[in-house]
């Protein structure tokens, strides 16, 4: 006989076994009986609440449950409430990574809480963290009795699911500082609202409902978008093989239904979550992060610093276990499990399935038992569908295989009610009690944590900042140190470091230069050679890296970066017991000091604590730029090693500070050139590099062990100059660089040449003095030969198509005066002819066509932008090699014009 429940059956898989079924409810809203029951369910959530996250309450208002990572949770709270009031966008913030800027859809943690929050901010931020961490919680038992309830259970099994949950180890590990995890009630709610969606009894507004709540769901965390939804997925699935034809068919409606409102509600936000993904310079692909994080078979079956007899198993706790591990199942919760499966296989079926399903993706990419994963004398891996999964677009950004067990716990936990019922079907009430009595000690004793929840101090904060506050003008704030030691380690790692700046943040509200997030820049967007965990903390020179014969230097030029970046103030942090990563002779604060030195000479701190040292930066136009040129791109730069060779990633840039616009040459010579991904090894790539502010460009063949001078156009201040290495056989292949040296000089090695005149004064381009900035500057790029003179004149052979570079100080038209000594002629006996048709672009722009003549003057007006320019020249005639002509010449070059000294003229 089959229920009138379309996901109750009342037969069972095995004659002995005995007929169990939670009574269906009989309307379609949640069976109440009364508000007081409600109360009474979630007061006592609450007092859970209260034991499991003690000191919690004692410490309310003077410290934060957690540590590391709650800080930059407590600032996601925080900035949801300035988002509120109109002070930053929700979803965008420029206080972070300032004046950048980074998105925060790709973060871990979504504004939902920071609504929870609000209450709560009239204590503290202490208050405002407790708070939203006591209610996530204790709300999370309540919403998964919810669920129970919606399923025909009696309160005191509802409560009893809805327990399980709630004391889950990964949900009372997330106190640890993961308040992502901390709130779990939307994953039952989501669950809850699509079973209603999909029965035949109930209105479509339930479909609404689910379409409300996995837009929550995704607002609040991502990744239990995904739970939700895969967990939805399967109960469905399974229930639609289980039931009549008839049935069928109005489940595959509801189930339409459904889908179709979540993706009306949700589809926006994840195209926008994949827009900040894929064209922010975000990292954000890292399941490959998965194999550190991935839980070993035995963390399912073995009690980790939790329970009672988590003590007996450390061994294998500082072995195996991984902190994203806490996926103990309890006993209590495997026995339930065995129970349901053998006496209420029926009615648990789909949770079951869930169960089992959660389980295993929650193991990871492969195979992981009591250490060991490859297998058979082949030592052969086993992969796990999770791979899969994570291998899918738009789901490789997840790294913790072991939250799959957040929608796992809620599984077991409707598994478990259904095989407690079965456990205490046929006994006394008092017989149900006292084993329910046991079974809930027994469950508690093992998911008590044997460490006491972490409390922190939040740092103090100097007058100073609370003076910023005033301040309504937004500008950005230098947090020093960057990082507190030399070694790369979390505590040491500077974007957890930087969540401590996050903290003072909160007072003065003010943009700082980095941030904590769960998915951050790969390389700082303004201050990538200074913010990473690459950039040098001994000393802030690049010895092989010269400018001028110089090293480059981090700080020699910071002030000026600062401002034209709008920063405003430069702040050196003291230690404090709050900071316990950082001591006064820490190396970050020896850095830092190195910093101020080096940045602000003899001047004196404006503002001065013993919290904090401050110093002004002054405006960009108040400062004298010293010629430098740093690698930006530390994290594609790897460090010098002992033979003086550096790996360079390309596409890779490098930041250039120059006092006037000018030319300089780029000397470089490759040892080798390797593409990783296929493993080849080249002889010879093509290099191109871009210079001018990204606006010239030019492309060059390079050799291993051959060195090549390469020509830069720089424009007055700060700019970068990128080189991409592309193999020769497949210009589409990037190829990286281990160069031997890597050098730019600016003021001594010119690539302009003496034979230009502008204005019919001839050009400077020798010694060190400085070009003038409101004169034009003529440059010979590429396919030009050197100068040559007979005793009376001078000129230059070109190839075609040959390129010059033009700097002027304005916009306008620059006029060229050209006067040819040869051209080439294809039909001439030496190759060369009286009379061409020479081809002329600026810029790209659309092509005039000169016709000129051997001795005779010609003269063309070009338009010309403000700052450095190209302009092409190419004869219709096309190249000849002289000695193809005339072997005696011995002269095999490309050529195909010449050209006596030009004149350039800028007219507006």
């Amino acid at each position: 006989m089959k229920s009138e429940h379309p996901y109750e059956q009342d037969s069972v898989d095995t004659p002995e076994a005995t007929e169990v079924v939670a009574k269906p409810t009989d309307s379609s809203r949640l069976r109440v009986a009364g508000v007081g029951e409600h109360v009474g369910v979630f007061l006592l959530y609450a007092l859970l609440t209260v034991f499991y996250t003690w000191p919690l309450v004692a410490q309310f208002t003077s410290a934060i449950i957690g540590s590391g990572d709650a800080r930059h949770h407590l600032w996601i709270l925080w900035h949801t409430r300035e988002a509120l009031l109109g002070h930053d966008g929700m979803f965008y913030t420029n206080l972070l990574f300032f004046p950048t800027g980074i998105s925060l859809l790709t973060h871990a943690l979504g504004p939902v809480l920071g609504f929870i929050a609000l209450p709560f901010w009239g204590f503290g931020p202490e208050a405002a963290n407790n708070g939203t961490v006591f209610v996530a919680f204790a709300i999370t038992g309540y919403a998964m009795y919810l669920l129970a309830r919606s399923l025909g259970f009696s309160i005191s099994l509802s409560f009893f699911a809805g327990l399980v949950l709630l004391v889950a180890p990964i949900h009372v590990a997330a106190l640890y500082g993961h308040m992502n995890k901390v709130f779990l009630a939307l994953i039952p709610l989501t669950m809850l609202t699509a079973l209603k969606a999909v029965d035949m009894r109930r209105n479509r507004w339930w479909a609404v409902l689910t379409g409300v709540f996995m837009l929550l769901t995704l607002l609040h965390s991502a990744e239990q978008f995904v739970y939700a939804g895969f967990g939805i997925g399967i109960i469905l699935a399974v229930n639609l093989l289980r039931v009549s034809p008839e049935q069928k068919a109005q489940q595959l409606k509801g189930a339409v239904w459904v889908t179709a409102f979540v993706l009306l509600f949700s589809l926006p936000l994840l195209f926008a979550i994949q827009y900040a993904s894929s064209n922010s310079g975000i990292k954000v692909d890292r399941n490959i992060e998965s194999l550190l994080h991935q839980p070993d078979v035995l963390a399912f079956i073995i009690p980790i610093d939790f329970g009672f007899a988590a003590s007996t198993f450390s061994a294998f706790s500082q072995e195996f276990h991984r902190f994203e591990g806490y996926v103990f199942l309890t006993w209590t919760g495997i026995f339930l499990l065995l129970v349901a499966f053998l006496k209420n296989r029926r009615s648990s079926l789909a949770w079951l399935v869930l169960s089992v399903s959660s389980i295993v993706f929650a193991l990871g990419p492969r195979l992981s038992f009591a250490g060991t994963t490859k297998f058979t004398e082949y030592e052969l891996p086993v992969m796990l569908p999770y791979a899969l999964l994570t291998g899918l677009p738009g789901l490789d950004y997840m790294r913790t295989p072991g939250r799959f067990m957040l929608i796992g716990y809620t599984a077991l936990g409707i598994v478990m009610a259904y095989g407690l019922q079965a456990l205490v079907h046929k006994m006394t009430r008092t017989g149900r009690y006292v084993v329910s009595a046991a079974i809930i000690t027994v469950l508690l004793l093992e998911t008590w944590p044997q460490a006491s929840r972490p409390m922190e101090s939040l740092p103090s904060v100097s007058p100073f900042f609370e003076q910023l506050a005033q301040d309504e003008n937004r500008y950005g704030i230098l947090d020093l140190p960057i990082r507190p030691d030399s070694p790369y380690e979390f505590s040491n790692w500077h974007i957890y470091f930087s969540s401590y700046y996050q903290a003072f943040q909160m007072t003065h509200k003010k943009g700082i230069a980095a941030g904590y997030l769960s998915r951050y820049y790969d390389v700082h967007p303004t201050l990538g050679y200074l913010i990473s965990e690459n950039a040098p903390m001994d000393t802030a020179l690049q010895t092989d890296i010269t400018i001028d014969g110089q090293p480059g230097n981090l700080f020699i030029n910071l002030e000026y970066e600062l401002a034209r970046h709008l920063y405003r103030y430069v702040v050196l942090h003291n230690s404090q017991p709050a900071i316990p990563e950082l001591s006064e002779d820490s190396a970050g604060i020896i850095a830092a000091q190195s910093l101020i030195k080096t940045v602000f000479g003899e001047r004196s701190p404006i503002y001065e604590d013993d919290l904090v040292k401050v110093y002004a930066v002054e405006p960009p136009e108040d400062q004298q730029l010293v010629p430098n040129f740093l690698m930006f791109d530390r994290s594609d730069v790897s460090a010098l090693a002992p033979s003086g060779r550096r790996w360079i990633i390309t596409p890779a840039r490098f930041l250039v500070t120059s006092e006037a616009p000018q030319l300089a040459e780029l000397v470089i010579n490759p040892a080798i050139l390797h593409k990783p991904e296929e493993d080849e090894y080249h002889q010879q790539a093509l290099l191109t590099v871009t210079s001018a502010g990204s606006a010239l460009q030019i492309s060059l063949p390079i050799k291993i062990d051959e060195g090549i001078r390469v020509p830069v156009a720089l424009v007055q201040g700060s700019q970068f100059i990128t080189l991409t290495l592309t193999s020769n056989e497949d210009l589409t292949r990037t190829v990286n660089m281990d160069t031997s040296t890597l050098n730019l000089d600016t003021l001594t090695i010119t690539s302009h040449g003496c034979d230009v005149f502008t204005e019919s004064v001839r050009q400077t381009c020798e010694g060190k003095e400085l070009p003038d900035t409101e004169k034009v500057i003529v440059a010979y790029v590429s396919g030009w030969q050197g100068i040559e003179s007979n005793g009376e004149i001078e000129w230059r052979w070109a190839a075609s198509p040959s390129s010059l570079w033009v700097y002027s100080p304005s916009t306008g038209q620059l006029r060229f005066t050209l006067t040819p000594i040869a051209l080439h002629d294809p039909g001439s006996p030496d190759g060369k002819g009286a009379k061409g048709a020479l081809n002329i672009t600026s810029n790209g722009s659309e092509m005039q066509q000169l016709i000129v003549e051997i001795g005779i003057q010609s003269v063309i007006n070009l338009k010309i932008s403000k700052g450095w320019n190209e302009v092409k020249l190419s004869l219709d005639a096309g190249n000849f090699r002289p000695a193809d002509f005339d072997p005696s010449t011995g002269d095999y070059r490309q050529l195909s014009f010449a050209l006596m000294p030009i004149d350039v003229m800028l007219t507006h």
